[in-house]
């Protein structure tokens, strides 16, 4: 009877232990199930989320990325709206969607949702514009776009050129202002000259550039372009410029951060090269734009092709006006020819103390001639050398004092497109990534379903904040997506 009690007793003890075993082995099976279950929901968090995120992303504008190269979100989806609202509600409907099971095949009777996810909210604490930092992230992604495609030797002869321009102050050199000059000089001179002998009688002096300068002066235009000139024009109210302006386009909050990937001279170069590769001019339009000659309106900032181009041309005139004259001046054998000219007129007049003025005005003529003889051939597609030596010149001084030039002289040179990235090197950078806005903004609205597109309501980066509910509690998930 004892050795029977001794074994109820021990049986007893083991049962205990037994079950004080089993109870911390069903304990960690099951805390490693909720456990396993966590981690499940935060995994499942963490994809439905990277796929909404990734889902808006796929929403990018079809028109700007087809016309610019450029991927972003417009977050006014058509609409007058453009905030980033709307962008957090997209994301909340691609989560509801990606967690709801109803849409899979025979889902109430193969299926079986142990996590019982529900997305509560989602919100966009953080939004970086393509505008934003006064067009930087706008000129990085033109950069970006290509940078692959440009040869920075060509681009960066430009900028040299550039230098010059802005260096010698050759935009501002005033030559047919110094001819005007010169010629009253002249008058003003012969106004009040002695004469020593009466029955002299000095000869009547004509300019023999005055009726050349005084007919280009007047048609620009019909003189160096002579076909048809665009008349497109568009409406400049409330483009991206005239909102800045006031104040009322969308700013980010999200720092671009300084690791760009290219340094600042260089992301300006590529710039420059975006702008000629997506953007048309007079002698290289592109279908499609809102006007033909865009890089002219980028110069002039008019709202009509006509207005930009006579601008442009302009300032093209006044430009190979200034060179030509610095060429020739410099030229020892255009110099001779032009004072030889000077003694010859001076003697005509009976004043030989206006040689050296007529020198001065023969010089600053032959350059007004000499460079509308430049612009013609540029407009009709030809090349231009930036300074001019032996064999490049239009015009002979006989030629140029007779108002007659030569065309398409030299396949060598810069064409005009390169002229006119001249002057939008000078250009400063804000007011020029402005413009390039307008343009794209005004191109983009001509496009169905896009009247109210706003290139600062366009997403180049986001951060989301997530939270989820579910049988496990609450889950929050915090991510950056971006076009990188």
């Amino acid at each position: 009877m004892k050795n029977i009690s001794i074994y109820r007793k021990n049986n007893a003890y083991i049962t205990v232990l037994l079950t004080l075993i089993m109870s911390i082995l069903l304990s960690l099976c099951l805390t490693q199930i909720e456990g396993a279950r966590r981690g499940a929901v935060r995994l499942e968090a963490q994809i439905k989320a990277e796929t909404a995120m990734n889902s808006v992303l796929a929403e990018y504008h079809r028109q700007l990325l087809a016309g610019y190269n450029l991927f972003s979100v417009d977050c006014s989806y058509g609409t007058a709206a453009a905030t980033p609202v709307n962008t957090a509600a997209h994301l909340k409907e691609y989560l509801d969607r990606n967690l709801d099971l109803k849409e899979l095949f025979l889902s109430e009777y193969l299926y079986r949702d142990f996590l019982g996810m529900e997305a509560t909210e989602a919100q966009l604490p953080g939004v970086l514009f393509l505008t934003d930092r006064d067009g930087k992230v706008l000129r990085q992604r033109c950069a970006e776009a290509v940078r692959d495609d440009l040869f920075l030797t060509d681009l960066q002869l430009l900028l040299d050129y550039s230098a010059v321009v802005e260096g010698q102050s050759l935009e501002s050199m005033d030559i047919y202002g110094a001819y005007l000059e010169a010629e009253q000089e002249v008058e003003n001179r012969r106004k009040h000259m002695t004469i020593v002998d009466e029955t002299e009688v000095p000869v009547e002096y004509n300019s023999p550039f005055a009726g050349f300068l005084s007919e280009l002066s007047g048609n620009l235009l019909g003189f160096t372009v002579g076909g048809e000139i665009s008349e497109k024009t568009y409406e400049g109210e409330a483009l991206f410029s005239d909102r800045k302006k006031a104040g009322q386009i969308n700013v980010g909050n999200m720092d671009p951060g300084e690791d760009t990937f290219v340094e600042e001279a260089t992301e300006r170069l590529l710039f420059q090269g975006y702008i000629g590769t997506y953007f048309g001019c007079f002698t290289d339009p592109l279908e499609g734009k809102a006007l033909d000659y865009e890089m002219e309106h980028l110069l002039c900032g008019k709202l009509d092709d006509r207005r930009n181009l006579l601008g442009t041309l302009e300032r093209l005139y006044a430009l190979r006006s200034a060179i030509d004259y610095l060429c020739i001046r410099d030229d020892a054998g255009k110099r001779a020819a032009a004072e030889a000219a000077a003694v010859i007129l001076a003697f005509l007049v009976l004043s030989p103390e206006l040689e050296e003025v007529f020198r001065e005005l023969i010089l600053l003529g032959w350059s007004l001639v000499e460079a509308a003889g430049d612009v013609k051939t540029l407009c009709k597609g030809g090349r231009v050398p930036f300074l001019k030596g032996e064999g490049s010149w239009g015009s002979s001084l006989e030629s140029a004092m007779s108002g007659c030039i030569t065309e398409g002289r030299s396949d060598e040179g810069l064409n005009y497109e390169e002229y006119l990235q001249i002057f939008l090197f000078l250009m400063g950078t804000e007011k020029l990534t402005d413009r390039v806005a307008d343009l794209m903004e005004a191109t983009i609205r001509s496009t169905p379903g896009n009247a109210h597109f706003r290139l600062d309501g366009c997403i180049d980066r986001f951060e989301a904040e997530i939270c989820f509910d579910s049988a496990g509690g609450q889950v929050s998930f915090t991510g950056i997506r971006g076009y990188d």
